[in-house]
């Protein structure tokens, strides 16, 4: 094989390796898995199985477990004290969902899940 077309190969490679990291698998969080990608069917998905007056620990805990990146906010514009997301990034891609959430005594007051999907 003569260097130009090594190099070639080298190349589709590179980008075949690059957009098989964005694959669906890879880029939703468990709690997405095997639906279409978009805020409603997200937004549904988090509402079933997290529904208000549920117990907030479980939803932090499974949270953890798909590793969301979990933030407390302070901020007394917003109506929700919790934000949590997962995010991937690969070349041409870009996939996070959000779920955003508050509580009171423990239990889950309000949820709401989003999703922003820039993988073509």
């Amino acid at each position: 094989m003569d260097s130009l077309a090594g190099r070639h190969l080298v190349f589709v490679i590179a980008v075949a390796t690059s957009l098989s990291a964005c694959s669906e698998q890879e880029q939703s969080p468990p709690i997405a898995r095997g639906l279409l990608r978009t805020t409603a069917v997200f937004n549904e998905r988090v509402r079933s199985l997290f529904p208000v007056a549920s117990d907030g620990g479980k939803l932090v805990a499974e949270l953890q477990k798909e590793h969301f990146s979990i933030t407390e906010t302070n901020d007394p514009a917003t109506q929700y004290h919790y934000s949590a997301q997962y995010e991937v990034s690969g070349f041409m891609c870009k996939y996070v969902s959000t779920i955003v959430w508050s509580t009171e005594a423990g239990k889950i007051t309000k949820i709401e899940g989003s999703t922003i999907d820039l993988c073509p």
